[in-house]
């Protein structure tokens, strides 16, 4: 524990998940020089052999499309699990935004992204990472689009499947709407955990009910009640082109054939080419999904730069280490920016409400996200939301 508080400076809490408590620190890499990382903090049930093996196994490789551990600590609340600090937002956040500003990302920008990111959970469940494993819970939190224009997938290793959720009593309504039918079905029927062919399965079809979500800004099953939710999912959603009429018919076909509730599913590889067939032969700019990113965040990021560089070389003495309950305590003190991220999306800032169609044609699409998709529900990740006292106004020339 000693070891985990000289080298470990908590900067802020971030949110609690399913499995882990994360929070921004800094981590002080010797010779006076520091630099931001995510440290996620597991405790109790959640610190299985299992779990650290698979977290210790998936420590030991790099991939450019998952947010991996970069090492482990142990300390008496349990296990720190120790990630790359990345700056930008989740898909929840994201969404967020492209109702602020109207419209949803590119089709071009989307399929590409998601056809790397069906790659990277293909490379997973291949054993391209050590044993073949899959994700668990691929949903809108768990998914990261950095300032660099790019989409990384979060808690591998992590991230509890619908069984273990359901033997717990946490499969929350978010959970159940990004799971397999398949998958809530066995997990419905008590067992320890899904087979190979259900947990891949589960993975790709998390993955398009959130290319789904992207392209709509629309959940594909917004029920309210699980029994009500569970029961909606034996039947396929609605089609993203009936919600958004620029979706192509491609993309529309390919998110019905995974999201239908009878069928094989198809494989994580099989989707990252047919997505490969959708996008555009070379990447497109990514200053698109960049202007999504708030500045805010690329602001509040330079101040914790500013902070790594001016922290001085601190030669701490064991008589001013604090007591293990001394640094829980204050860790849970850490001022939570949750509340205030939820009030800033519940209140989106500066939407025109007497746009027509004929100048807004996505309106109707805004609309209903604002009143269905349920973006006051935040991961709680590093990026930061709009100011709430900046405001934009639209004019129109007739």
């Amino acid at each position: 524990m000693i070891e985990f508080i000289l080298r470990y400076d908590m900067v802020q809490t971030l949110g609690t998940g399913t499995v882990a408590k994360s929070y921004t620190a800094l981590e002080r890499v010797g010779h006076g020089l520091t630099r931001p990382v995510t440290l996620k903090q597991l405790e109790g049930e959640d610190v299985s052999p299992d779990r650290l093996a698979t977290l210790r196994e998936l420590s030991l490789v790099h991939h450019s499309g998952l947010r991996l551990p970069r090492g482990l600590v142990v300390n008496s609340g349990g296990v720190a699990v120790i990630c790359d600090y990345l700056v930008g937002r989740s898909l929840v956040g994201l969404v967020a935004q492209c109702i602020r500003q109207r419209r949803p990302l590119s089709e071009q920008a989307a399929t590409h992204l998601f056809a790397r990111a069906a790659e990277s959970i293909a490379d997973l469940h291949e054993g391209w990472l050590g044993s073949p494993r899959a994700h668990g819970a691929i949903r809108p939190s768990n998914l990261l689009f950095s300032d660099l224009g790019e989409l990384w997938i979060d808690d591998a290793g992590l991230a509890a499947d619908p069984c273990e959720l359901a033997r717990r009593g946490t499969l929350s309504l978010e959970h159940a709407r990004y799971a397999s039918p398949e998958a809530l079905a066995t997990a419905a029927g008590g067992a320890e955990s899904l087979n190979r062919k259900e947990a891949h399965g589960n993975d790709v079809y998390g993955l398009a009910a959130c290319l789904y979500t992207l392209a709509t800004l629309r959940r594909p099953f917004d029920e309210m009640d699980l029994n009500t939710l569970l029961t909606r999912k034996t039947e396929a959603p609605v089609s993203a082109r009936r919600i958004n009429p620029r979706v192509s018919r491609e993309l529309a076909a390919l998110l019905m054939s995974v999201l239908s509730p009878s069928g094989p599913r198809q494989k994580a590889r099989g989707l990252a080419r047919a997505l490969r067939a959708l996008a555009p032969p070379n990447p497109p700019p990514s200053v698109e999904l960049r202007a999504l990113i708030d500045s805010e965040s690329l602001v509040q990021h330079q101040q914790l730069l500013k902070r790594c560089h001016s922290d001085p070389a601190v030669e701490l003495h064991t008589e001013d280490v604090p007591t293990d309950m001394n640094v829980r305590d204050s860790m849970e003190r850490l001022p939570d920016e949750d509340e205030e991220l939820a009030t800033d999306i519940e209140s989106p800032q500066g939407l025109s409400t007497d746009d027509s169609l004929e100048t807004d044609p996505m309106g109707t699409v805004v609309a209903a996200a604002e009143d269905i998709f349920d973006i006051s529900e935040h991961s709680g990740l590093e990026h930061s939301s709009p100011d709430p006292t900046r405001t934009r106004t639209r004019t129109r020339t007739k």
